[in-house]
């Protein structure tokens, strides 16, 4: 059986490749990078030094970039040693490939009734070359289970689809075809593989925006109208709003409207009003899946969908997929006999009642595939170095899912291997390089006269032409039961809401965000230590008083507190991902002061959003 070739840091240098397609009156090339599964489109710009140059507004291709200069980056097969106490006992030591390849067929040759037993954890893949690597390796091993860990997903908005349509479809926004655009809890220009072409879009056509947010975010700072609501009190006026267009629809408001909110949704409707069907109405994580469903309906009934907002089969939709919690229950009934996860930390970022700690012990051989020894890797038996961003070759499908073929533009370290490439060791394939694995996926697809001259295009261009998904056709959307929210106006409920990255002014800190009136109310001030507990889950935390946060709302940031890592910044902060639901991105929370502080590193100890519309020359300020 093959092994591996040799990856030489030639075949991943920048201009290979680029230089033969690249015009020389051209310097720049659009391409892709994978977060989430997702085709992050970005356009990649050489310069004399053959260094990489990204857009400079796109802040998230500059964070992924960044990531290949750390200095504890996964660079070696790792095996753990003979163990006797247990596997997190004892300590890794250095090995190759070959060694792994090994290893693997001779655990394929010696259990050959435990085969059934392997189960297959990733992240979301839209990739066509790994899902056919997946089928084939399934197909290898029979009664073997793919699961996905989608940390970062909202499954209500996928819920709200369903209740709306029955079936589940992806939005896909065109703010370039709008007049008027509102955003319920939602920041399109931040959040999701389309945020950067929802800013030039937005920039050219210049919509009127209202935000209507529960924490500060890049959409509300453009927004000429914004007001900050709690998940609560946005969804009422999604139900007041629905209401001028559905006369079937009540408002349900008991009370009256605070005068501000009420002279914001006059202005909001006049707008809505006169844009007519080029409105489009975009509800954001946090909200229910009862509210996402009656944004659909109220998009329907502007005339919004097949003009500002287009519905696709979901890119991401795997059938016949498990969970992670289908995973753990499988690991606690001791049924799992080797896991095998690639890109994936649930040991990290899944909800601590799922005990990833302990459920990751009971599988008897696993292997863990990373750009970094992270909190999963280090309970593994074998961990495997993958390459990053703009090293590999590859493919997935974009936000309106058109597929991109990925090249090497970087050189990636000896021994990393992409997803594909592992995933073909692991089904047996004869094949074990990146670009031979991808032009086998794409190449019958296209004619033998014209089929290299659509690869290449394919790559010059940054995508499949015409592979964009179609519309799919919706029923009349049905409308949702109103939720009745129960809340004091004396002590009113308390919301966490999730965040992967707020607009908090901290830098190389972590805080729960408060508003000036709900710290007052709890007796905090930015600083205080305080607890905060959702259902049995407590950790720890600073708080930091935000002006522009709603009141009754508690955002806590993603991806902090790391304790595997030695790297700048790796500790710092907290795993607020301990306290989030299974499949919710906002729950409950109680909050108590401890009376101990902290000192921010920002060095001040009040805080105001960012409410200044950046002089970015490709934003600048959106007027209405």
């Amino acid at each position: 059986m093959p092994h591996f070739a040799r990856h030489d840091a030639a075949a991943h240098s920048f201009n290979d490749g680029f230089a033969q397609r690249t015009p020389p009156d051209e310097t720049s090339q659009p391409t892709a990078f994978i977060s989430d599964g997702f085709a992050h489109r970005v356009r990649v710009t050489a310069s004399p030094g053959r260094a990489l140059v990204v857009d400079p507004d796109d802040a998230m291709a500059r964070a992924v970039l960044s990531l290949r200069t750390d200095p504890y980056r996964s660079r070696s097969v790792l095996r753990r040693a003979a163990r006797t106490g247990g596997r997190v006992t004892a300590s890794f030591e250095e090995s190759d490939w070959d060694a792994f390849a090994t290893a693997w067929r001779e655990r394929g040759a010696a259990r050959p009734t435990e085969c059934g037993t392997l189960r297959l954890l990733t992240g979301p893949v839209t990739s066509p070359t790994e899902r056919g690597l997946i089928s084939a390796l399934l197909a290898r091993n029979p009664g073997a289970h793919w699961h996905v860990h989608a940390p970062s997903k909202d499954m209500a908005a996928e819920d709200g689809a369903r209740i709306a349509f029955g079936r589940a479809v992806a939005p896909v926004h065109h703010l370039g075809q709008a007049r008027c655009v509102v955003a319920l809890a939602a920041d399109p220009f931040s959040d999701g593989p389309a945020a950067l072409e929802h800013r030039r879009e937005a920039a050219a056509a210049r919509p009127a925006l209202f935000a209507v947010e529960a924490t500060p975010g890049r959409f509300g700072a453009l927004a000429r109208h914004r007001i900050a609501l709690s998940p609560a009190r946005i969804e009422a006026l999604l139900w007041r709003l629905a209401s001028r267009w559905m006369p079937e629809v009540a408002s349900g408001d008991a009370g009256p409207v605070d005068p501000e909110v009420q002279a914001f949704e006059e202005q909001l409707v006049e707008a809505l009003r006169a844009a007519a069907d080029a409105a489009l109405v975009i509800a954001g994580a946090g909200l229910s899946a009862e509210a996402h469903a009656l944004a659909f309906a109220l998009n329907q009934r502007l005339g919004a969908i097949g003009r500002t907002l287009t519905l696709i089969e979901p890119p991401d939709a795997a059938r016949g997929v498990g969970t992670l919690a289908d995973l753990v229950h499988a690991l606690q009934d001791g049924s799992v006999d080797t896991l095998v996860v690639i890109g994936s930390n649930p040991a990290y970022d899944a909800p601590a009642s799922f005990g990833m700690t302990l459920a990751l012990s009971r599988a008897r051989l696993l292997v863990h595939a990373g750009t970094q020894v992270d909190e999963t890797a280090v309970q593994a038996d074998w961990h495997l170095p993958l390459s990053m961003a703009f090293e590999a070759w590859g493919d997935a499908l974009a936000h309106d899912g058109s597929a991109v073929l990925l090249e090497p533009l970087l050189a990636a370290p000896t021994q990393a291997r992409s997803a594909p490439e592992l995933l073909a060791l692991l089904a047996g394939d004869e094949l074990r390089e990146g670009q031979a694995l991808l032009r086998r996926q794409w190449q019958p697809q296209w004619s033998h006269a014209t089929g290299e001259t659509v690869w290449r295009d394919s790559l010059r261009h940054g995508v499949v032409r015409g592979s964009a998904s179609s519309p799919v056709d919706v029923q009349q959307a049905r409308l949702p039961a109103r939720r009745v929210l129960q809340s004091n106006p004396a002590t009113p409920t308390l919301t966490a809401l999730f965040v992967p990255c707020p607009f908090s002014g901290l830098v190389h800190d972590d805080a729960v965000l408060l508003s000036p009136a709900t710290a007052a109310r709890l007796g905090v001030r930015s600083g205080d230590i305080v607890r905060a507990q959702v259902e049995a889950q407590a950790i720890e935390a600073p708080a930091w008083v935000l002006t522009g946060q709603a009141d009754d709302v508690a955002t806590l940031p993603l991806g902090g507190g790391r304790r595997q890592h030695d790297r700048a910044g790796s500790r710092i902060g907290f795993n607020a991902g301990t306290l989030r639901p299974a499949t919710a991105l906002s729950a409950p929370i109680t909050l108590q002061p401890t009376g101990r502080r902290h000192e921010f590193a920002a060095g001040r100890q009040d805080a105001t959003a960012v409410q200044e519309r950046p002089s970015s020359p490709m934003i600048g300020a959106i007027p209405t």
